[in-house]
């Protein structure tokens, strides 16, 4: 070898002091981190559609807690309409056979980052939610302001996985 040839040459070199089982060996070894590549590819396209598919249910509660809920002319919002809503979230969040269950499950399981701090405003939903569906007395207005705020971070949270991570 020559002192002035680049790293090509040197790898040319290399291959041709290569014998026959050491080239098939070589191959079988790229083959092998080929397959594991795809299937790494198929794994976080999957966890990138579960994302994506948990974002997209955010973006529709907070829509309809935004646009679909009537207030009195205080601007205060109507217990009933956030009732309706919050039975809503309730019920997805509560649906162990239903697509989010199982999507929060996966990418929960296959430890995205990030997720398990969604997990945890998820629970922190859950209560706010749970409470306005089941204490009339204690409902406050502010309890709206409450479930803005955890969608908006739950949507950031997501939004800055697809971002970041895939």
């Amino acid at each position: 070898m020559s002192s002035s040839g680049n790293g090509s040459e040197a790898s040319l070199d290399l291959l041709k002091c290569l014998s026959l089982s050491e080239v098939i060996q070589k191959k079988k070894a790229l083959e092998n981190g080929r397959k594991n590549l795809d299937d790494r590819q198929g794994l976080l396209e999957r966890q990138k559609d579960d994302m994506l598919n948990i974002n997209k249910v955010f973006r529709n509660w907070l829509t309809h807690l935004q646009k679909k809920v009537e207030r009195n002319n205080q601007q205060l919002p109507y217990l009933w309409c956030i009732k309706d809503i919050c039975k809503t979230i309730l019920t997805t969040l509560g649906n162990r056979e239903g697509d989010f269950y199982t999507q929060v499950k996966h990418v929960y399981a296959e430890h995205v980052p990030g997720v398990s701090l969604m997990c945890e405003r998820l629970e922190e939903l859950r209560r706010l939610v749970t409470k306005i569906d089941h204490d009339e007395v204690t409902y406050k207005p502010g309890f709206v302001e409450d479930i803005h705020h955890v969608l908006g971070t739950l949507l950031g949270l997501t939004g800055t996985i697809l971002d970041v991570y895939f």
